[in-house]
């Protein structure tokens, strides 16, 4: 098992840990939030900005995750599937909202 780092609450961690395949370049969950009916190119330009911030390619994104209401979200779904990485789904109870600024 390659090095993994997720940052949050344990049983958070643990989730990702038990849902998400991590392989030796694929080591990087990316937490991603939006606003119901938020445009997809708005959550893409987004998630791209948090994987440059983070110095990672899309190649290194293992999956997205987001809490459990956004399951059906198409921004979201939208991302992974352009990203080509699974999306997961948490109960929302233990995540920090952070905005970019």
């Amino acid at each position: 098992m390659p090095q993994v780092c997720v940052l949050g609450p344990m049983r958070v961690r643990d989730q990702i840990m038990s849902d998400v395949k991590f392989d030796g370049l694929r080591r990087l969950v990316l937490g991603l939030g939006c606003e119901r009916g938020a445009p997809v190119h708005e959550v893409l330009a987004l998630a791209e900005w948090a994987l440059r911030e983070a110095g990672a390619g899309a190649e290194a994104l293992a999956a997205i995750a987001s809490i459990d209401s956004r399951k059906s979200e198409p921004a979201v779904l939208a991302v992974a599937a352009h990203l080509s990485v699974p999306a997961v789904f948490l109960p929302p109870r233990g995540w920090r909202r952070r905005r970019r600024g």
